[in-house]
């Protein structure tokens, strides 16, 4: 077997270097296959990527915006929400010792199954419902003829293909796509994954509408009248800490408790979700925003962020509160908290594609996509075909099951 792999398999110890191209420049450009290790020391640098500080001390740039592609997030899911040993699938520019991360997305190898080929797959999953690699400050147009180049190489090479879902659009993989009609050696097909409610800081939009907004402002007076209403931001790690057990013990408390479903009630969710919120808030990419009557939570929001985007990743309230709505006067807060920032740029609901509760907040939207590479249109094709059918099953099922 040429390219590493997992689910049973023995782990790869280092780095597999897919395809390797000189320019003329004097730099050479390397897309390699790093296992995800558990020591940090251990695993690419991507400070480049993440707007991070560099270890010179210098920044970094702020154009990757996937906090679910994070490093600080993927070693929490790792043995946890993933089961399979995650890779980093990266591309550098290489100059004499020094490296450059230009693209970074973590993978899982699936081996070939009765409905599917051998492919890598996009780690995403029900707590990261988001695709979309993270990219340098590179033009669009530069780093997608590098990643054709060294695509088409490792792709030649028996690399098998890979299968990229909801991933937004706009991205580099958009300026891919629109390049390679002219390869014979990489097929690329997209189709479209519906689209979910967001907040564009560009957008001349207010939402809630005046008689939404009517109504919350009734509910908050109504809600006033029992005592002192206040609307809490935890920042720091500590702070965020004592807020996320806070969360975990409304989100018991609540239906999800009763079936089941929280993420207290299973322990390896538990786990991976404590670690991810410690490790992001130590970077400050994770604060929590509760709502509070006389200093007791009726509401509760775990905010992720990343170079100006913005993800409310879970929100929970006290059900016998419920007649005043302190989720939707949380989310209508949590606009007006965004549009006042200075870094803000995009929030992405994570709300199910299609309508969702999310649209009485924001109207705008983000158009989603999947994704295939392969080393033939007809192969990336026919594995996005393939990868589509065990949820239009699924479906089906589901259909069946509501008739009787």
């Amino acid at each position: 077997m040429p390219f590493p792999h997992s689910g049973g398999e023995p782990v790869v110890e280092a780095q597999k270097v897919l395809a390797e191209l000189p320019s003329i420049d004097g730099t050479h450009w390397q897309l390699c296959l790093h296992p995800f290790s558990h020591r940090r020391d251990h695993n690419p640098d991507l400070s480049d990527l993440l707007g991070t500080a560099r270890e010179d001390g210098s920044p970094g740039p702020d154009t990757a915006t996937n906090i679910f592609f994070n490093p600080a997030f993927l070693a929490a899911s790792r043995g946890r929400i993933a089961r399979k040993t995650i890779y980093q699938l990266v591309v550098w520019e290489c100059r004499d010792n020094e490296r450059t991360a230009h693209f970074s997305m973590p993978v899982l190898h699936y081996p070939a199954s009765l409905v599917l080929p051998e492919h890598y797959r996009a780690l995403v999953h029900p707590f990261a419902p988001l695709g979309t690699p993270l990219q340098s400050a590179l033009p669009e147009a530069d780093l997608a003829a590098r990643l054709a180049d060294l695509f088409e190489v490792a792709l030649a090479d028996e690399l098998p293909p890979l299968l990229i879902e909801e991933t937004a659009g706009g991205t580099v993989l958009d300026r891919l796509a629109e390049g390679t009609a002219s390869r014979p050696g990489l097929g690329i097909h997209r189709t479209q994954a519906g689209s979910r409610a967001a907040l564009d800081a560009a957008s001349t939009t207010r939402y809630p509408g005046k008689k939404r907004q009517r109504e919350l402002n009734r509910l908050l007076r109504k809600l006033g009248e029992a005592g002192n209403v206040d609307f809490e931001l935890a920042r720091s790690q500590f702070d965020v800490l004592l807020r996320f057990e806070e969360y975990l013990l409304i989100e018991t408390r609540s239906w999800k408790g009763r079936r089941g479903t929280s993420i207290q009630a299973i322990k390896r969710h538990a786990a991976f979700a404590r670690q991810a919120v410690s490790d992001l808030a130590r970077e400050g990419r994770c604060q929590v925003l509760s709502m509070r009557l006389d200093g007791k939570p009726l509401a509760s929001m775990i905010l992720l962020s990343m170079n100006g985007y913005y993800y409310p990743w879970k929100i929970t309230f006290d059900e016998h509160y419920a007649r005043y709505s302190p989720g939707a006067l949380l989310m209508a807060r949590l606009g007006d908290y965004l549009r006042s920032l200075p870094d803000f740029r995009m929030a992405d609901s994570l709300a199910k594609t299609g309508t969702s509760w999310m649209d009485l907040f924001w109207r705008d939207k983000i158009m989603l996509q999947n994704v295939t590479l392969a080393a033939s249109e007809q192969e990336a094709e026919r594995l996005m075909r393939r990868a589509a059918l065990p949820e239009r099953l699924r479906a089906m099922l589901r259909k069946l099951l509501r008739r009787r």
